[in-house]
This record gives structure tokens, C-alpha cells and sequence, in this order.
């Protein structure tokens, strides 16, 4: 099935270097000379490789202000006063995520220019067709690259709770059509497009700011940075990320004090107060703000012929990568599997709560040496998880104890836990050199209410029936033009693959328990 125009663009040349590189040079966007933007391996963009070494410390790129591509920036004209806090599904969505609908709305506007925009020599640089997000997945567009039924291969996994994190924010399909229903006749009309465009093209747009854009300051809020968005993502090995200062005046933009300003007894702007004597030096220096501009800097060193990569945030899961870029890393990075408290009680809520910081106990487990495991690791963020490494967070491990044994009293509960993680760390290290496990009744009782906890995830999967062997082979069978379903394939591939090697440590470690009979 091919995929319908947007009606964008057509009959332009197909997207150019060189009028890039050209738009960029007009607008002030300075480029280190050591980058050099090439095509992706997979022909679906572009990406930037260092072609010399570059030292730590180095300016990767420095865009102006002025440069970057927002809701202030653009030439679309001020909407009217429209009633968006409330949509057709009674949901009220949060200010931030209009602000990426009205800047869909702003780019939308800019391609309806086509040649006439400000921004048309960096807009043609842009993929032609929309990002494959999964809330755009139900879409006509995404339905030939599989996309309604890669929706079901999401069923049971990370991705579906980010889905509905989405869907809470007010950034559903259904969302997003519907503010474009409400603010479509308000696009003026241009000459390549006198009429109003398709739902299609603002999904596009949608698809591109929400993949591109970045969060910039008060005044633009976010914004789409011409050459900083050509660089890729790395949870585990970025060497950048970018930065901005963000305490500019909101109602105008400036950087160094402006007429809008409020001034302090001590005759101090109010919004630089945080800033020492050398940064209010370095923002003001000639009657301007030299620093007004986004860039980006090598965080470590760069090797010759190494594509350089830019950081979305630390510890990005496959499931946010997929939801939010569309597209699945496959470093292993992000939290692994979370549940929620309601997912995981054995008894109906009886309104009573335990809340301990169990980190601690941390320090307290054996170590497990080098080539063992652990079963329970430390909490991060007070998650209950199974990390990427296979280990169950102690905060997932003293709930389900908790849970199990009907134990309330935070003391008592401190020290039962502590003396059964360092006991079940103790058995499975002996259970790996083939040696019995002695566990308590009640430690057995944890261990399968934990396999159970991984069952019943297994379980709410798509096909959980099916072999890991058969899901690789209907993966890799699958046409190149089925995009959507390799990566949702891809995603639940990975998380059963955890869920299965975590399941298994605690099943061999309820079968060594047998041994001692």
C-alpha cells in the first residue's frame, strides 16, 4: 500500500545538502569544520560524522536565537482566542503539549509557504515523509509500513504505558486531531496552497516536531535548531547535548535586560540575580547577548570518522525511544520493566502503606563477584523494575515480600528484608556452582509469588504462547516496508527476552531448593 501524499512539497527537488549548508551560513549557524553530514545506513536521513579528531571542549554547532524555528519565531499570525483547555473526551491537556501542537501548527504553516518561507532552505532538508510514531501507527500513513497491526505486538509491554502516559497528557491521535479541527480554518491560505490542508500534512508536522524539537527557554519554549536535530541519539555513548540559556524574558525574548524587566531594591534584573559577575559580563558584553544562541560542545573526545552523537536524555528505554522518536536503540539503556502498585497486590487496598527507603540495603547484599548475577539489585528512583541486567529492584522485591507475608511494621519489614536478600543472594550464588539451596518456607513463597509477578507480564503479551525462536523469524521474514512492525517486534522481542532470563533465575533457584529434600 503506498503512502498518501500530505500534499507538501510536491514537485521540489528532493532534500539538499548544499542548500542546507547554504541557509545555514545566511542565518549565522557556525558548524564546526571537523563535522561532516552524511546519509544514514539505512537511507532514511541523514547524521553527522566527525572527519578529524575533535578535542573535548570543542563547539560542535552554535545557532542564534533567531535562527531556531518556533511559535514565536514563525510567520504564522497569532490565532484567535480559541477554547483548547477542553476536548471532545472531557480531557484537559497539559500547556507544554499545546505548545508542541502549536508549533506543529507554526511548521505546518511555514511548508505551506513552500519557497516563500524564511525557513524553506532549511525545511526542504526535512524528511518528506512523517516519523513513525506508534500514536500515529492506527493511521492510514502507517498502514503500510504495518502499523495497525505493530499496534498489537505493543500489547503487554513499556510502550503501551507510554502510550497511555501519552494519551494522559492530551497527546492522543484523538487529541491531536481534534485541536487540528478546532484551528485549521485559521491558517491563512498561500499561494501553493490556497485551500486548507489535509489532516495528513499536520500529522507530518506533528511527526517532525514532535521528533526534532527542542526545548529551548522561556520565551520559545521549544523550537526546531536547524543542524542540531541531524544529530542521533546514544543513551550509552553521547558526546553532546544541548544547552541554552533559558532565563530570557519571557514576554520578549531578550537575553540581556529589557523594558519588561523587573528590578530589584539593589537595582538588580530579577531574572539574572542567579548569574555571578563574569556570566552577566559575557551576556551584556557590547550591549548584546553574545550568549543568546543554542550550541552544542564535545563532552569527551571524538575519533576521526565516528558519528557523533547528541544525548535526549540519560537513560533512554527502547519503549520512550520508540513512543517519543520512533525508533528502538537497542543499547539496553532506560529501566527495564515497571510495574505499578495496582498491577502487583495480592489483596484488595486496605488503605495502609509502608514507605521505606530500601536503598540502603544495597551495601548489605554479598557481593556476588564478577561472574555471578544478582538477583536483587539496588533502587533507583524507588522503581518497581527488573532492570536491563536481570536483577529485581529492591523496592519490587520488599513489596512483593510485603505483600506476600502481610507484614506492615517498618522496622520488622527492615530487617526481614535485609536478612532475606543477603540469604537469597548467598543460595543462588551456591545454586550456580550446583550446590542445594536452603530456603525458608517464607523465602519460597516470595520466590514464586516473583515468577508468578513475571508470568502474569508474559501473559498479558501478544502471542505469549509463542516461542522467542518464532517471533526472531517472523521479524526477520518481515518485507523492508514494514517498518512499524520490526520495531514493535524488535521492542517485544527484547523485554521477553528479560522477562524469560530473569523468570528462569528464580525458577532454578526454587529447583535447587528441591535438592535438600
Amino acid at each position: 500500500m503506498s503512502m498518501p501524499s500530505h500534499g507538501l512539497l510536491e514537485g521540489h527537488p528532493p532534500p539538499s545538502r548544499e542548500l542546507l549548508a547554504q541557509w545555514l551560513d545566511a542565518h549565522g549557524v557556525i558548524r564546526n569544520d571537523g563535522l561532516d553530514v552524511i546519509d544514514m545506513e539505512d537511507g532514511s536521513g541523514w547524521t553527522i560524522r566527525a572527519n578529524r579528531d575533535i578535542e573535548m571542549g570543542e563547539a560542535l554547532c552554535q545557532i542564534p536565537k533567531s535562527a531556531v524555528l518556533s511559535s514565536r519565531s514563525s510567520s504564522l499570525p497569532p490565532l484567535p482566542v480559541l477554547n483548547l483547555q477542553l476536548d471532545l473526551s472531557g480531557k484537559k491537556p497539559e500547556t507544554n503539549n499545546h505548545t508542541i501542537l502549536f508549533l506543529a501548527l507554526a511548521l505546518l504553516h511555514e511548508f505551506r509557504l513552500g519557497a516563500e518561507s524564511k525557513w524553506y532552505g532549511y525545511l526542504q532538508s526535512l524528511p518528506r515523509e512523517p516519523v513513525l510514531l506508534p500514536v500515529l501507527w492506527e493511521e492510514e500513513s502507517s498502514a503500510g509500513q504495518g502499523g495497525r497491526i505493530a499496534s498489537g505486538w505493543l500489547k503487554g509491554t513499556e510502550a503501551e504505558k507510554e502510550l497511555r502516559r501519552k494519551d494522559a497528557e492530551g497527546l492522543s491521535l484523538g487529541d491531536i486531531r481534534q485541536f487540528y479541527l478546532a484551528t485549521a480554518q485559521h491558517l491563512p491560505p498561500t499561494t501553493c496552497h490556497p485551500a486548507p490542508s489535509p489532516e495528513s500534512a499536520f500529522l507530518y508536522a506533528y511527526s517532525l516536531v514532535s521528533t526534532r524539537a527542542f526545548i529551548i527557554d522561556l520565551y520559545h519554549i521549544i523550537a526546531l535548531c536547524p543542524f542540531a536535530d541531524l544529530f542521533n541519539h546514544s543513551s550509552l555513548n553521547p558526546h553532546s547535548s544541548l544547552t541554552s540559556d533559558d532565563f530570557v524574558c519571557h514576554i520578549c525574548g531578550s537575553l540581556t535586560p529589557c523594558s519588561h524587566d523587573v528590578i530589584s531594591t539593589s537595582g538588580v534584573v530579577m531574572r539574572l540575580d542567579h548569574l555571578g559577575d563574569w556570566e552577566l559580563r559575557r551576556i551584556t558584553e557590547d550591549g548584546k547577548g553574545i550568549g543568546d544562541c543554542v550550541e552544542m560542545r564535545a563532552e569527551r573526545e571524538i575519533a576521526k570518522g565516528e558519528e557523533v552523537y547528541n544525548c535526549y536524555g540519560e537513560g533512554m528505554g527502547d519503549a520512550r525511544l520508540l513512543v517519543e522518536w520512533g525508533f528502538v536503540g537497542e543499547e539496553f539503556a532506560g529501566d527495564g520493566i515497571t510495574w505499578d502498585v495496582d498491577e502487583l497486590s495480592l489483596k484488595e487496598d486496605t488503605g495502609e502503606t509502608v514507605d521505606i527507603d530500601w536503598s540502603e540495603l544495597a551495601e548489605k547484599t554479598p557481593d556476588a563477584g564478577e561472574e555471578t548475577e544478582r538477583l536483587i539489585g539496588s533502587s533507583k528512583d524507588r522503581l518497581l523494575n527488573l532492570a536491563q541486567s536481570g536483577e529485581i529492584s529492591l523496592e519490587l522485591f520488599a513489596h512483593l515480600f510485603e505483600d506476600t507475608t502481610g507484614m506492615h511494621d517498618p522496622k520488622t519489614l527492615l530487617t526481614e528484608v535485609a536478612k532475606m536478600v543477603e540469604h537469597l543472594q548467598i543460595a543462588w550464588m551456591s545454586c550456580q556452582d550446583g550446590n542445594s539451596a536452603n530456603l525458608t518456607d517464607t523465602e519460597l513463597a516470595v520466590a514464586r509469588r516473583i515468577v508468578h509477578v513475571f508470568d502474569t507480564r508474559l501473559g498479558q503479551m501478544r502471542r505469549s504462547d509463542f516461542p522467542l525462536e518464532e517471533l526472531f523469524e517472523l521479524r526477520d521474514s518481515l518485507p523492508s516496508d514494514t517498518r512499524c512492525q520490526q520495531m514493535a517486534l524488535t521492542l517485544t522481542i527484547n523485554e521477553r527476552s528479560l522477562l524469560q532470563s530473569a523468570r528462569q533465575k528464580w525458577v532454578d533457584l526454587l529447583e535447587a531448593s528441591k535438592l535438600r529434600a
